[in-house]
């Protein structure tokens, strides 16, 4: 089931949206509805959900000030809009999606293919790593990573560190150029989290092999071997300290 949330200043276009997807997605669940910025962030902020369809052009706060506010990236965002000119800027912003109003019903289903294919792949890719991992014990040593050219393979162990932008991910490698992958950093944090990667913010996730120190004073921050600094978060530094306490190096 995909949990979905509307956000649009215009009553009408919630409704309608809202009977789009129930008459025609099954498996689209409509967890929240809101009619102004202001109330919907909280919900946003302490519920899970998968999709977020949110209209740009909003009194008080529009769509692109609406998601800075919300301290969260396992989501994806389709911007619904009635100007193209918001469109570009929505894409700009790295949005999954955008739906032009009124929403048309091919245009929706559209949408929903290209969210449960791109999940699905990623899905069969998890749980294929998994599978490995438990019953083989077999060593992983590529991932697949969707790009704008179609995949890329690339070494775990040449992987320094992921940081968050947005619904995408920069996997910053210690033998070539940043890559942009759209992928938000929740899906990494899963895939990798078995192979002495950890999580330090809600923005990076990092390679311990390429930790070269951590400093506890000031809040607590990490050096990478590339020399990039790092604030560690305090929701994240008992994770990093368990796994320091079991670091093993090869």
């Amino acid at each position: 089931m995909i949990d979905a949330v509307l956000v649009d200043d215009e009553k009408d276009s919630t409704e309608t949206l809202d009977i789009l997807l129930k008459n025609n997605f099954p498996d689209i669940r409509v967890v929240g509805k809101f009619n102004d910025s202001l109330s919907a962030i909280e919900f946003l902020q302490k519920n899970h959900f998968d999709l977020l369809f949110l209209d740009i052009e909003m009194p008080g706060m529009n769509g692109f000030d609406l998601l800075q506010e919300i301290q969260k990236d396992d989501f994806e965002v389709v911007f619904v809009t009635a100007y193209d000119q918001f469109a570009l800027k929505a894409f700009r912003y790295s949005a999954f999606d955008y739906l032009l109003k009124p929403v048309e019903i091919e245009d929706l289903a559209s949408c929903i293919a290209k969210y449960q294919e791109e999940k699905l792949q990623l899905k069969s890719r998890l749980e294929y790593l998994q599978r490995m991992i438990k019953h083989t014990g077999t060593s992983i040593e590529k991932i697949a990573v969707p790009t704008s050219q179609g995949f890329e393979f690339i070494e775990i162990k040449d992987i320094i560190r992921c940081e968050s932008d947005g619904n995408y991910t920069r996997i910053f490698l210690s033998n070539q150029p940043v890559i942009l992958v759209s992928r938000t950093l929740k899906d990494f944090e899963e895939l990798l989290e078995e192979m002495n990667f950890v999580r330090v913010h809600q923005s990076h996730l990092i390679n311990l092999k390429y930790l070269r120190k951590y400093i506890k004073s000031e809040g607590g921050y990490i050096e990478m071997q590339d020399g990039t600094q790092i604030t560690v978060s305090r929701s994240r530094k008992d994770e990093l300290i368990n796994k320091l306490n079991f670091l093993t190096f090869s």
